[in-house]
């Protein structure tokens, strides 16, 4: 009998270095440039494909959008606050 999946709770996720809070991501530069130019292009398109090894950053750069994003750019000159 396959075990029921266990939820995780906010504090489970936070408590070791998840996507959604991960503040550090190295070697994502030519990436946020790219999601920048689309953004800013007018032009973006409906999804992106985030491929590569397990543990790069994909999530985290993928959540560091998605916030972009919803908060409309906030005139930031890039998804990492200028970085």
């Amino acid at each position: 009998m396959a075990k029921a999946a266990k939820k995780k709770t906010d504090e489970e996720i936070n408590s070791r270095i998840h996507p959604r809070v991960t503040t550090n991501l190295i070697g994502h530069a030519h990436a946020e440039d790219t999601l920048i130019k689309a953004y800013n292009s007018g032009k973006l398109p409906h999804a992106w494909m985030f491929t590569g090894p397990k543990g790069i950053g994909k999530a985290t750069l993928a959540y560091r959008f998605a916030r972009f994003l919803m908060n409309e750019g906030d005139g930031a000159s890039g998804l990492f606050g200028g970085e």
